[in-house]
């Protein structure tokens, strides 16, 4: 049995991913955290999968505590969930400490459910739109970093090719 432990200080959202959970799996424990003693709750449920706000409850504890969750307990996977868009806060961060998945909270229940089984089957999950901007970032990084201009072309075909940012960054599709 798998455990399951969503952090998010919106109960619509936590009723909705629950709900999803619930509905296509049978052999799951999901368990709701608030903030309050939340390292020591993860480490009582030692979880397999975690869905996180990243601006849960602001930025920077997010962050800090998807840090404790990666560096207590490495093989839990982590799916980071959020209304706001992956402009908002940053995604690549997340994606090289090694979050696993990225998902709109608006999303329909079929991307839910993708990546949820593309996490449990040990893969990333990131929707095309956010493929798209990702490499787009890392393109423009990139010819920012060389200092010339000399890959404005590349940027131009980076942002039309699909799954070139998971490439990247060296994760699977």
């Amino acid at each position: 049995m798998k455990t399951v432990i969503i952090l998010d200080d919106q109960q619509s959202s936590i009723e909705r991913v629950k709900s999803i959970l619930e509905q296509n799996f049978t052999d799951l424990q999901i368990q709701v955290a608030s903030f309050d003693n939340i390292e020591a709750k993860i480490l009582d449920l030692v979880p397999d999968i975690i869905f996180v706000d990243p601006l849960f409850p602001d930025p920077h504890e997010a962050m800090r505590l998807f840090m404790f969750c990666r560096n207590v307990m490495p093989d839990c996977r982590t799916i980071l969930h959020s209304k706001a868009t992956h402009r908002k806060f940053d995604l690549l961060q997340y994606l090289r400490e090694g979050a696993n998945a990225y998902i709109s909270k608006l999303a329909s229940k079929k991307d839910y459910l993708r990546a949820f089984l593309s996490v449990s089957g040990g893969e990333i999950y990131l929707p095309d739109i956010v493929r798209r901007d990702l490499t787009f970032a890392l393109w423009e990084d990139f010819a920012h970093q060389s200092n010339t201009h000399k890959y404005s072309s590349l940027l131009f075909r980076a942002s039309r090719r699909k799954n070139t940012a998971a490439r990247i960054i060296g994760f699977k599709r």
